[in-house]
């Protein structure tokens, strides 16, 4: 299991059940391509949304320390750490961890997974958007803009924007993902 800091933020009360609206947007902008991988980082506990991708001929792998069993993270990991999957979403996870490292860490793990010219996709729950963090009956909420995390997702990605309520980011940061597939093993 890479980084154990990454566990220990990740709330199992923050997981909905519910298909993402990451995933509609994402539909609706480029559509899901048949045959396609997708990393589910930090895709919780149900798996409505692999089955939604399933429909569509998508593969959607989930990863969630919080909120799946270490083989079942384990597994996910060998499946997409190296570049094995044409997209990485990562859906009202950011704003849900306190530490920017422990950001940094799933930021980073969207970028190991991606095939060359994939995309990963992030959304946040803005909160007030004041940028104060507040304890809350689930867990954590940063109350950040989404245009507030694109200086760490620029750590790990050279072409990012914002595109209506959610960042993308292609093209990881080649020397970055190397070091980070060495130390994922692989």
């Amino acid at each position: 299991m890479p980084r154990s800091r990454s566990r220990e933020v990740y709330s199992e009360a923050t997981t909905r059940r519910q298909v993402p609206a990451l995933f509609k947007e994402i539909d609706r902008a480029y559509g899901w391509p048949r045959g396609a991988r997708n990393a589910d980082i930090g895709g919780g506990s149900w798996d409505d949304a692999t089955k939604w991708l399933a429909k569509k001929g998508v593969e959607n792998i989930v990863y969630d320390p919080g909120n799946r069993s270490d083989d079942e993270n384990l597994d996910a990991l060998s499946r997409i750490v190296g570049g094995q999957c044409d997209t990485a979403t990562v859906a009202n996870v950011l704003n849900v961890i306190p530490e920017a490292g422990s950001r940094s860490d799933i930021i980073e793990l969207a970028a190991v997974s991606l095939k060359e010219g994939g995309i990963a996709f992030f959304s946040v729950h803005e909160g007030h958007g004041d940028m104060q963090i507040d304890e809350t009956r689930d867990g954590y909420q940063n109350n950040a803009r989404l245009a507030e995390y694109v200086p760490e997702v620029e750590r790990w990605f050279e072409d990012v924007r914002v595109v209506g309520r959610r960042i993308e980011a292609r093209r990881p940061v080649a020397a970055k993902a190397r070091a980070a597939k060495r130390e994922y093993g692989l």
